[in-house]
């Protein structure tokens, strides 16, 4: 029966296709650009007007983009945002030079902001937000006091924070810290949870480093909150510390050196499942809280890491970018890795820079051709490092350089030396070692040759001595190091006398 019900129904459907042959001519473009999805308007004082506290403030919702460093040259802010419906992407630059935060968001505010570095030196914070954030692929560092201060609910993802007082605030409730990295934090926490339904995951957190009183990796209160699948340590003092009712604590693996508990509740409200810990002078790792079972220590027995350096871009064109990841190093605790990355060899005169310090970075400046050599160590939850790993990136010179040609002996006489000058060539991506003359007019009677004459040195041309009144014409072609030609450039001397 229910065959021959279904039968007609595939009849029906097989009917209703539309027409299989195309169209003529060739297929046209069905898809929209980026800008027509999301048109982009670039960060300038046209579109962000300065205020006296601000470098920069963004008042009207769109999808706004750096296309620079940003300097705040002392302001309190370098940007503010005070609208709703902001997406900022930094394009990989900085923002630094603020007395209290990098980027602020105000009361009311919501943004998204992605893809760059904050330098909170000298700064209480990277970013403050007083409205909702979304965090996306930021590299945050330097400040005094937390480097994210939140008071509305706040998402980080794939962000790295370091090299500061405190690590993330997050007193909004409804926060997510994911696939983050929270390391070198010397005068708090790592991560502070408030308000209610938080969630810290996937991430790590490392060197937090305050031993007393007390700092924990990651500190929370309130209600509802959920730490899982994190590596944690090493810590100075607590793991986690959970104030509060209803909240999580699962799959974490915590070390602590030297001494304080990996786990902590008030009261038996907090449930910790599944944790694994190493912390000398507490062997059950945990005061207070109710055991949901899996909770094990281990013995913190350590071996070295191993750092491997890998890149979808090991050979690129001059001034583009590499990228370098440390995903695939290695540890046998499986502890979480810390990475420090260095450029250790350049040609002359070359500008490379690591941007980044988390496992992915870049290698940027890369202004001239031949080998740039990075270096990559890894520190473990305990301390130990590798041995380094070293990666080549080859950078191809494939600018030409310029040529430049000019008359020194004015007025040219007959019988009379005539300095042309070359000097002043240049090359992008390397350096001029050819240059080629060549007389390609002169005078009817003129007995000079046209032979091309080749030098090696930006010295001064002396060889050319007019014989005859009338016009000459002299083309230079210069070679770059890489072989590289210029476009010919020619002049016109001319002798009357």
């Amino acid at each position: 029966m229910n065959r021959l019900l279904l039968f007609p129904l595939i009849v029906v459907a097989a009917q209703a296709q539309g027409p299989l042959t195309p169209p003529p001519g060739p297929p046209g473009p069905t898809m929209k650009s980026l800008d027509q999805v999301e048109p982009r308007i670039p960060l300038t004082e046209a579109t962000a007007a300065p205020s006296a506290s601000s470098a920069y403030v963004i008042s009207q919702p769109g999808s706004y983009f750096l296309t620079g460093n940003v300097a705040a040259g002392g302001k309190a802010s370098a940007i503010t945002i005070q609208g709703t419906g902001v997406t900022l992407d930094l394009s990989g630059y900085s923002v630094s030079g603020a007395s209290s935060q990098g980027i602020r968001l105000t009361s009311g505010a919501g943004a998204t902001i992605r893809n760059g570095f904050i330098d909170a030196a000298g700064a209480t914070h990277a970013i403050r937000a007083e409205g909702s954030l979304t965090a996306e692929d930021l590299s945050l560092r330097g400040s005094v006091g937390n480097l994210l201060e939140a008071t509305a609910p706040a998402s980080l993802r794939r962000c790295l924070l370091e090299g500061a007082a405190g690590g993330a605030y997050l007193g909004g409730g409804a926060s997510r810290v994911v696939d983050s990295i929270v390391r070198d934090i010397s005068g708090g926490s790592g991560v502070i949870l408030r308000g209610d339904g938080s969630e810290v995951r996937d991430s790590q957190l490392a060197r937090i480093t305050v031993t007393a009183p007390y700092a924990q990796a990651i500190d929370m209160a309130g209600s509802g909150h959920r730490v899982f699948g994190n590596r944690i340590g090493p810590v100075g003092g607590r793991g986690i510390l959970a104030v509060g009712s209803g909240h999580e604590v699962s799959q974490n693996h915590i070390v602590v050196v030297p001494g304080g508990p990996a786990l902590e509740a008030d009261s038996t409200r907090t449930l910790f499942t599944g944790n694994t810990f190493s912390t000398p002078g507490f062997s059950n790792g945990r005061i207070k809280g109710q055991d949901g079972g899996g909770n094990t220590a281990f013995v913190a027995g350590n071996s070295a890491p191993t750092a491997v350096i890998s890149s979808s871009t090991p050979t690129v064109n001059l001034n583009q970018v590499a990228s370098l990841s440390g995903a695939n190093s290695l540890d046998p605790e499986q502890d979480a890795l810390t990475y420090d990355w260095v450029v250790s060899e350049q040609p002359a005169g070359g500008t490379g820079v690591i941007q980044g310090s988390g496992v992915n970075v870049s290698l940027q400046g890369l202004n001239r051709g031949g080998i740039y050599r990075v270096k990559l160590v890894v520190t473990d939850a305990l301390g130990l490092s590798s041995n380094p790993d070293l990666f080549a990136i080859g950078v191809v010179d494939n600018v030409a350089p310029t040529a430049v040609l000019s008359q020194v002996t004015t007025p040219a006489k007959t019988g009379d030396k005539c300095i042309l000058r070359c000097s002043n060539s240049t090359d992008q991506g390397g350096q001029v070692t050819r240059y080629t003359f060549t007389l390609i007019t002169k005078p009817a009677s003129s007995a000079l040759s046209t032979t091309p004459v080749v030098r090696n040195t930006s010295d001064d041309f002396e060889e050319f001595v007019p014989d005859k009144v009338g016009t000459y014409r002299w083309r230079l072609v210069v070679r770059d190091d890489s072989g590289n030609d210029s476009v010919p450039t020619e002049i016109n001397v001319v002798v009357n006398s």
